[in-house]
């Protein structure tokens, strides 16, 4: 059976040879009839793929989500049991030690000593804030204005894209 490649350069062969008077019209309908029966069995092969590498992929995602859960779990039990070795430390003063594996020390964090606010960031006085201003385009508005028939320098409409559909 010939590939998909092959079978769409012999397509378009054809279909230049269509053009050429000299050539038998019923062996180019033959050979069209039999090229596009090819490339109906190469798609129903290409789509049984596809299904399986759908389900494939949706299996994969699943054990993924499955497995960030796990890791995610794990952390938090991490950080638990870190805050319980933490806060035993310092409950008994032991907050600096050594044994044989490991070194065990609490620390003040360093950096920047964090802000604190008591209020909303808005109903702060104006000199300690800073206002951030964005701009979106209104993608229904612009819509409208192209649908009415107008045009523009700053935008217009693009190319919808193609897809295969299988069902």
């Amino acid at each position: 059976m010939s590939t998909l490649y092959d079978l769409t350069a012999e397509y378009r062969t054809l279909l230049e040879m269509a053009d050429d008077p000299e050539i038998d019209p019923q062996a180019i309908a033959d050979t069209m009839d039999s090229i596009t029966g090819e490339i109906e069995d190469k798609a129903d092969g290409y789509a049984r793929v596809l299904a399986q590498l759908d389900a494939d992929a949706e299996a994969a995602e699943k054990q993924a989500k499955r497995l960030a859960e796990r890791a995610k779990a794990i952390r938090s039990n991490m950080d638990r049991m870190k805050e319980r070795l933490k806060t035993a430390m310092i409950e008994t003063g032991k907050t600096k030690f050594k044994t044989e594996l490991f070194s065990f020390s609490v620390r003040n964090n360093g950096g920047k000593q964090p802000l604190v606010y008591t209020v909303n960031p808005a109903d702060l006085p104006k000199e300690f804030r800073r206002e951030k201003v964005t701009y979106s385009p209104d993608d229904d508005v612009i819509r409208r204005y192209l649908d009415n028939g107008n045009t523009s320098d700053f935008f217009h409409y693009g190319e919808r894209g193609q897809n295969l559909q299988i069902k």
